[in-house]
């Protein structure tokens, strides 16, 4: 089937409605659309809460530009798999998951994680 306002060829079905993304007569352009399409809903589904509230959205997205390994549990955000920052998102709930013998390093990173969560509180308040 042709898109003739925008001048390119929707991909084929199997029968059941899925794309074949396997065509060998698809472009190789159109195929890393598709997958890049695949791979940005892969990515939402772990970094984007449809639930969560704008303000918890803000400070799970400002953590994860800060350290990498930020991920949603339920209703809470976890830092490097040891900080919990739970609703209302402000520095007064974060804590740590599981205490461990390096007690230093982790309220070091306790701290950082309240100042980045205080920072995205400051922010949604201007």
């Amino acid at each position: 089937m042709k898109n003739s306002s925008v001048g390119f060829n929707f991909p084929t079905t199997n029968g059941w409605g899925c794309m074949n993304i396997l065509d060998p007569c698809m472009s190789k352009g159109h195929f890393l659309d598709v997958c890049f399409f695949f791979l940005t809903c892969y990515l939402r589904h772990f970094y984007l809460r449809l639930q969560a509230s704008p303000e918890g959205q803000a400070v799970f997205d400002r953590l994860l530009k800060a350290c990498n390994e930020v991920i949603w549990k339920g209703e809470s955000v976890i830092v490097l798999n040891q900080i919990q920052v739970d609703p209302p998102y402000a520095p007064a709930n974060c804590r740590i998951i599981s205490p461990k013998k390096s007690g230093a390093l982790e309220n070091s990173s306790l701290e950082r994680v309240k100042k980045i969560v205080a920072a995205s509180d400051n922010n949604g308040k201007r």
